[in-house]
């Protein structure tokens, strides 16, 4: 897995980039709180998932 971190003045969010990440209960249950999660994907696994 590779993380970015973007930082804005007033905010910053990482960025996760890698393979099994949507089954990584952990990393995706420490931003549950902030009630915001993006998902980017492609066609071929949007199917699987």
């Amino acid at each position: 897995m590779k993380t970015i971190n973007i930082k804005f003045d007033d905010r910053s969010y990482p960025i996760y980039i890698g393979q099994g990440l949507i089954s990584d209960y952990e990393l995706i249950s420490q931003h549950l709180p902030h009630k915001k999660i993006v998902i980017i994907t492609n066609d071929l696994v949007a199917d699987i998932y």
